[in-house]
């Protein structure tokens, strides 16, 4: 019996030890089943923590202009959970218990938690014998430490003023996502213009961060280029207005929050709201993007949209008429095209109020009141246009817009480089018009006879003050396959239809493009005129999406009757080694009167009837049409011996003998004609290139 109460004594004092040990000590020092050994005997046990939270929170709340209206203490506790600090369920009362208390004053304004005082309390022990298998006390004690986490802070209530409204949806768009290595990221996002975040806040920062340990973060404030084959994930940071703040939903688990970024609501964000709850930042978990390699990345050049409609009457409802003209058709499509009637308000600023989309999904998702449904009298409206690459395909950086033939200011299109926001694009007043039909359209001087070898040449002009526009001429062989343009817009960005000179054996069809001037039209009874003879066109031609209410055409963009077959010429030109030009090299002749230039360089005969006068032995007065250069016409007799009796000199004098050949005498006053009339040609070449340049 001695014994027994030894050994009894001997394991309260070990248990005693333990007690002491444990509450000195880290709480992760004890886990599981652990040997403790004394006094020659083994004695082992279970040690389980369990920890209770227990938060007060001193109350001060404040009204808008920051007076203390109220203070208050709030205490609130749980049950013992088991597990130590560190463990998940323990983590997580503390959170449930914290967004308990700031949840009773959220609705009363913008919640901000300062000094917390956090301290760990030893409670109480429990212990018992382990049985075994058979139901008999083992050596082996189970041990229950009890601990109260008491955690203590300031809560701090700035109630808002009455007039400010919580925001509950964020919107932005035209994200840049071509992350290419070869040049700094573009930073082009931005709150939606035709939504109500346009009213409650202001985009002011963009990021993309580099997605590994301690990964860099390309910022705004400094553009920098991305790592080629690296990805980064996307944020924002957004400030609210004033009279504004955001809701507190957006931090956490975004209840009750929208979050739209280029027109798909996205529920994969993160964010961070300031106390005030002035300042958010999301980040998109979705928008990850991989920086390719720029250098060996195709792009989308310049792009061509043609076929908009602009001439709207009232009455008239929107319809969407774009299509694409370039080389890049099948890398990206026209997502939709846009147009917003316009109002100025009181701070005179002209401001949307009304909208129409060519995307059904975007226009059934406005309000009945917001929609543009036909166009009315006086009122103003603006176009624009979306549009979108392919998968795989990006636009350039520096991607150039036309729309209608006319090119879009660079500050107007927003590059995403997956995507072209072309806004701005032109702005109408639709008015009833009384369209006039265009009888006939003329084009003169035009160049249709050409050998094989020739290279195409344009020189077609039209009259003045007619009621349409030039815009090109073209040749087309191989069934339209294969096309010569005078514009070199179509040339550059069709390089691979081109043909460069006219080939023996094959047909080339003349065609022209031309556009009607405002309150006129083309109509499938219009003439047309080349050279003073009239042909036919193929009237199948007219784009039907431009066609006018009253039956007529915007446009004339026709393949006419006019065809050629090149033939091979007889005569050889021989151009001689010397120029006949000035400064700038500007022409030559061969002796058959033919200029080596192009034909904008061209000669026309004065005097000359018919292209038989040089066989009669008369080639009339030459003159250059761009820069009137003259060279006078002569007598050729027949055995081609006798030198004409009254040369006539560049400038127009006749009293100077011509040097006899290998006569040197009068040979600086001739150096001195040449220099004056290469001066003539000069400054006639540079105002003639004047005017043309500032026709088109």
């Amino acid at each position: 019996m001695e014994n027994q109460k030894r050994h009894s004594r001997k394991l309260l004092s070990i248990l005693l030890v333990l007690c002491m040990v444990l509450t000195i000590v880290p709480i992760t020092a004890f886990a599981g089943v652990t040997d403790v050994t004394g006094g020659g005997t083994s004695t082992s046990y279970q040690h389980t923590y369990h920890t209770q939270i227990d938060t007060t929170a001193q109350v001060t709340i404040k009204d808008a202009d920051g007076n203390v209206k109220e203070t208050t203490s709030v205490n609130k506790s749980g049950d013992f959970i088991e597990g130590n600090l560190l463990a998940e369920a323990v983590q997580a009362e503390i959170t449930r218990i914290d967004d308990e208390i700031k949840a009773q004053f959220s609705s009363r304004g913008t919640v901000a938690i300062e000094n917390r005082d956090e301290n760990l309390v030893f409670d109480h022990f429990e212990s018992g014998n382990i049985l075994d298998d058979d139901g008999n006390v083992t050596t082996k004690l189970d041990v229950h430490e009890y601990q109260v986490y008491k955690i203590t802070y300031n809560l701090w209530v700035q109630e808002q003023n009455v007039a400010d409204e919580v925001i509950t949806t964020v919107d932005i768009g035209n994200v840049w996502k071509n992350l290419d290595s070869s040049q700094p990221v573009a930073f082009t996002a931005e709150v939606n213009p035709n939504s109500e975040c346009a009213n409650q806040m202001a985009l002011t920062d963009e990021y993309w961060q580099h997605m590994v340990i301690d990964g860099d973060r390309i910022e705004k404030s400094n553009p920098q280029k991305p790592i080629a084959g690296e990805t980064y994930s996307y944020a924002v940071k957004l400030t609210a207005k004033d009279g504004y703040y955001f809701h507190d939903g957006f931090k956490g688990s975004g209840v009750g929050c929208t979050v739209i970024c280029d027109g798909s609501t996205t529920t994969a964000f993160a964010s961070t709201l300031s106390d005030d709850r002035k300042q958010l930042t999301l980040w998109f978990n979705d928008i990850k993007v991989t920086a390719t390699d720029g250098s060996s990345q195709d792009s989308i050049g310049d792009v061509d949209i043609e076929g908009v409609t602009f001439n709207y009457e009232p009455g008239d409802a929107p319809k969407a008429t774009a299509y694409k003209c370039d080389p890049w058709e099948e890398q990206y499509d026209i997502e939709y095209e846009y147009w917003e009637e316009m109002e100025t308000n009181a701070d005179g600023e002209s401001v949307p109020v009304k909208f129409w989309y060519s995307d059904e999904s975007k226009n059934n998702a406005l309000a009945q009141d917001k929609k543009i449904t036909t166009f009315e009298e006086g009122k103003t409206y603006m176009y624009s246009i979306s549009l979108k690459a392919r998968e795989g395909n990006t636009f350039a950086t520096n991607s150039k817009v036309m729309v209608n033939g006319t090119n879009v200011n660079g500050a107007n299109v927003s590059n995403t480089g997956t995507g072209l926001f072309v806004v701005a694009v032109r702005t109408i007043k639709p008015e009833t018009l009384q369209w006039e039909n265009i009888s006939v359209v003329e084009i003169n001087n035009a160049a249709i006879s050409f050998n094989v070898g020739d290279k195409p040449v344009f020189t077609g002009k039209t009259p003045e003050n007619v009621p349409y526009i030039y815009q090109t001429e073209f040749w087309s062989t191989d069934g339209g396959e294969k096309y010569y343009y005078s514009a070199d817009f179509w040339n550059d960005n069709n390089p691979d239809d081109l043909f460069t000179e006219f080939e023996s054996g094959k047909t080339y069809t003349y065609g022209i493009y031309f556009k009607a001037a405002e309150g006129y039209c083309f109509t499938t009874d219009t003439k047309l005129k080349i050279n003073g003879k009239y042909y036919d066109y193929d009237t199948s031609d007219y784009d039907p999406m431009l066609q006018y209410p009253n039956g007529g055409y915007a446009t004339m963009w026709v393949d006419t009757n006019l065809t050629i077959t090149p033939t091979t010429s007889s005569h050889t030109h021989s151009y001689g080694t010397d120029w006949k030009s000035d400064a700038d090299n500007h022409w030559h002749e061969c002796s058959c009167g033919s200029i080596a230039d192009k034909a904008a360089h061209d000669m026309e005969t004065k005097n000359a009837k018919d292209a038989t006068a040089t066989e009669k032995g008369y080639t009339g007065d030459k003159v250059c049409k761009v820069c009137g250069y003259t060279v006078k016409g002569k007598e050729i007799p027949a055995s081609g011996t006798t030198k004409p009796s009254n040369p006539t000199k560049p400038d127009g004098n006749t009293d100077v003998t011509s040097p006899k050949t290998g006569d040197n005498s009068n040979l600086a006053l001739w150096f001195a004609v040449l220099f004056i009339s290469c001066s003539g040609v000069i400054t006639c070449a540079v105002y003639s290139r004047r005017r043309k340049l500032n026709k088109r």
